[in-house]
């Protein structure tokens, strides 16, 4: 919340709303007070003395309104009681009653402006009812002041829900763009990183020449040392900064964390599945499209056995050449994979193409997709094999199990 409040500003601007309108209301009740007091008939300088006051005081109330908002209710108070020359018109001044709401607006709480105000008109029935005017006239003299700081209060309070709502709503905000970044790090500038690691350690098995294995060696050490500092000083710290944004009271911190984990896993799977053809001589890259930290942590589970098991078919029973394999999120939650790829001769002979049993593996695999909403279609024509999965709704919470 500390970081949020930094992002907004200093504190004038940051409570914009809040200081806007107390000017609004201190200020407006200050011109309706000039209209009062250039109205009076018969004042005298003791009174000019004291509207003055009282116009200074309303007019610098929201620089500072806790105090000056005080010490206009206290000069109120003494007017009308303590001074000798004492007058219960001061309590019902409009600079009384602004004070009163910019006071209750400081509050925010509702609930002991409504005790007082029913206390106010029990005291109001008592009064009536057991013929004491002395307390009756005390409830009613300050009856308006107390619905004055109730309003204040329920200003306030509305304030206050409007800026943890919109506090909220940053942090949701800020949260989702580090979960980008975070995809963006590890799932393709980490992995492909890992990617030329790999191929150059593959090349350098295959020198000889000193001068060569040394340039080899200094690549792979710069690639490494790299690759360690990403995961370590940036990806690692903005995985924690994520969980972190979670309410750590809540509940959602676990399951936050279980569903980067297993997005990260899902794209490591794409990732070895690329590898694995590439070295039986298929031509293509899998692809996964989209928002997958959105998707549901059931959905990944599935969409994982998704992969591998369609990426196994296609080790097993497909031809080297090119294929399709894609992974892709759309905007409105759907969840859909698509397989493509040329099939090998039957072993038996026959000349038809070798595609999956569809008693084994697959059948195991629309169960689970029917278990999160999802169906599958096989075809096998011209010598393709073709998988088409869709999964309608995979964002949200996990409430398919």
């Amino acid at each position: 919340m500390d970081s949020l409040r930094r992002r907004n500003g200093p504190w004038p601007l940051r409570m914009g709303l809040e200081r806007g309108l107390c000017i609004a209301i201190s200020w407006m009740g200050a011109a309706l007070f000039a209209l009062d007091w250039l109205n009076g008939i018969d004042l005298t300088a003791s009174d000019q003395m004291k509207n003055a006051a009282l116009m200074v005081l309303m007019l610098l109330l929201p620089f500072n309104p806790a105090v000056l908002g005080g010490a206009i209710v206290a000069l109120s108070l003494a007017l009308a009681y303590a001074i000798p020359v004492a007058s219960i018109y001061w309590l019902f001044t409009i600079p009384c009653y602004v004070a009163a709401i910019v006071l209750g607006q400081l509050v925010r709480r509702p609930i002991p402006a409504i005790v007082v105000f029913c206390a106010t008109q029990l005291l109001a029935m008592f009064g009536t009812v057991a013929r004491q005017e002395g307390l009756r006239q005390f409830a009613f003299t300050y009856q308006s002041l107390v619905i004055a700081w109730a309003i204040g209060t329920f200003l306030g309070y509305a304030i206050d829900v409007q800026k943890r709502r919109t506090a909220n709503e940053e942090k949701a905000q800020y949260r989702a763009k580090q979960l980008r970044i975070l995809h963006i790090l590890h799932d393709s500038v980490a992995n492909d990183i890992v990617y030329a690691l790999a191929q150059s350690k593959t090349l350098r098995d295959g020198l000889t020449d000193d001068e060569q294995l040394a340039r080899a060696d200094d690549i792979i050490a710069v690639l490494e040392s790299g690759l360690a500092q990403l995961r370590r000083q940036v990806i690692e710290p903005t995985k924690l900064e994520v969980t972190e944004t979670e309410d750590p009271a809540g509940g959602d911190r676990g399951d936050l964390e279980s569903q980067i984990d297993a997005s990260v896993r899902l794209h490591r799977t794409v990732q070895m599945i690329g590898q694995r053809l590439r070295q039986r001589g298929f031509v293509g890259s899998p692809q996964v499209n989209g928002d997958v930290a959105a998707v549901r942590g059931d959905v990944l589970g599935v969409i994982g056995l998704c992969v591998h098991e369609l990426g196994g078919n296609m080790v097993k029973y497909g031809r080297a050449g090119e294929y399709a394999f894609v992974v892709d999120v759309s905007r409105d939650g759907t969840v859909t994979i698509a397989a493509s790829n040329l099939c090998r001769t039957d072993a038996a002979g026959t000349g038809r193409p070798a595609t999956p049993p569809t008693n084994g593996g697959l059948t195991l695999l629309r169960d689970e997709l029917r278990s999160v909403g999802g169906s599958m279609s096989v075809s096998a024509e011209d010598g393709e094999w073709t998988v088409y999965i869709r999964i309608p709704d995979a964002c949200g919470k996990d409430d398919h199990r």
